[in-house]
């Protein structure tokens, strides 16, 4: 992977965040960019996968609207439409471009790692996708 240089975001304290700061792309692209390739967590050094990371991000945005979005400026509102399924603002289009860097980051280094992408499911074969088609055409 290439060498990554986050720029430096100031979030310690949540509590003190501007609504112009909790309404600024960048703070949560870094923060995702950070989730995503820079965070481990345990001994062995274990990244966060896809859907933890989208699920810390879309926490933190959540808890921004929380404390902005009812008395918020008329911006602020339409920044936090990002969060809308079907809305069709910039602000939903950055975010779903968003995810979906995550989405590519996410499956490039557990590609590169080795590593299992979905233990929810026994492995689904050509043999098996037919036995389920034959008893849903049957069902009826």
């Amino acid at each position: 992977m290439p060498v990554l240089i986050l720029p430096r975001f100031a979030f310690s304290n949540w509590g003190m965040k501007t609504e112009a700061e909790a309404t600024n792309p960048e703070l949560y692209n870094y923060f995702a960019t950070f989730l995503a390739l820079v965070y481990t967590f345990g001994a062995e050094g274990k990244w966060l996968a896809h859907g933890t990371v989208k699920g810390y991000l879309g926490a933190l945005i959540n808890m921004a609207k929380v404390k902005f979005c009812a008395t918020g400026t008329d911006a602020t509102k339409l920044f936090f439409t990002a969060l809308d399924k079907g809305a069709n603002t910039d602000s939903h289009g950055w975010y779903k471009k968003l995810k979906d860097r995550i989405w590519r980051i996410t499956f490039q280094r557990a590609k590169e790692a080795g590593e299992k992408m979905d233990s929810s499911a026994d492995p689904l074969y050509p043999e098996d996708f037919a036995k389920m088609v034959s008893r849903a055409a049957n069902a009826q």
